[in-house]
């Protein structure tokens, strides 16, 4: 069963806040998402600001793991539905297990230990992550626009 948010935010108290960004894909009226601990931002139009605002990313299988990636910041993955997801929805393009830069959760429960504990899961998944960065963030260092120049003007260095 999906995260239950509700569950989610009481067990982390009210010093926590829980920015709720939906799939437009899954996309419900935002009173129907209206619960206490969590901050619906499905409709910030800008991601990079809601990544810099956010110490965490929990995700499930959403591409914005490679984007938030950049932060530096921990990722934890909601996998409850692993085998369904993988075997009957939609399958991957690479092995999530193997390759995620964080821990692959089944429950609510796991969630909230984890977030419990950042620095001891960004501790034990370090060298999974920075691998990832490397396979999957690369080209992301500041030079694309040099690279461009070059690769379509023959500019630059």
């Amino acid at each position: 069963m999906g995260l239950d948010l509700g569950r989610v935010a009481r067990a982390l108290g009210d010093d926590h806040a829980i920015l709720l960004r939906a799939h437009w894909h899954a996309y419900a009226p935002p009173e129907s998402r209206r619960i206490a601990g969590v901050r619906d931002v499905t409709e910030h139009q800008d991601l990079r600001e809601l990544y810099l605002a956010a110490d965490v990313l929990v995700t499930d299988y959403s591409s914005a793991m490679f984007d938030f990636a950049l932060t530096g910041k921990p990722m934890l993955f909601h996998t409850y539905d692993l085998a369904r997801y993988h075997d009957e929805l939609r399958g991957f393009y690479f092995d999530l297990a193997a390759h995620a830069p964080g821990p692959l959760l089944q429950s609510d429960a796991d969630v909230v230990a984890a977030l419990g504990d950042l620095d001891a899961v960004a501790a034990a998944h370090a060298g999974a992550y920075e691998r990832f960065r490397a396979r999957f963030c690369d080209l992301d260092d500041g030079r694309a626009g040099p690279r461009v120049l070059a690769a379509v003007f023959g500019l630059g260095p």
